[in-house]
């Protein structure tokens, strides 16, 4: 058994990340790129220190629910129902000017 890291990480890259029914095929799918998204040691790296907050079956479902739905929207076939709330009434235009103009003293730093 080979303890290189680089050994692990091509393991990691060619088996559990790469082709098309995996994170770089899913990834260009969402992003709507022809050829499958690269997998670099950095992209590697990033995912490794991703902690789930769910139990994988829990994620893979509504992974699966939300890829369905997008696939629906994407291809016109259906509308995005949750509907967005307007914020511009509860915005008081008044005290965002206010706090735009004052002025910030800058702090005298010491050692």
């Amino acid at each position: 058994m080979e303890q290189c890291s680089n050994y692990y990480n091509n393991k990691i890259s060619f088996y559990c990340l790469q082709g098309d029914d995996s994170w770089a095929g899913i990834d260009s799918k969402i992003r709507g790129n022809r050829q499958n998204t690269a997998v670099t040691e950095a992209l590697i790296d990033e995912i490794c220190r991703i902690s789930p907050s769910k139990p994988y079956d829990e994620l893979k479902r509504d992974f699966d629910e939300m890829s369905k739905t997008y696939a629906q929207v994407r291809s016109g076939a259906s509308e995005i129902s949750t509907s967005i709330e307007q914020i511009g009434n509860k915005i008081n235009e008044d005290t965002i000017i206010r706090v735009l103009v004052e002025v910030i003293e800058k702090p005298d730093l010491t050692d």
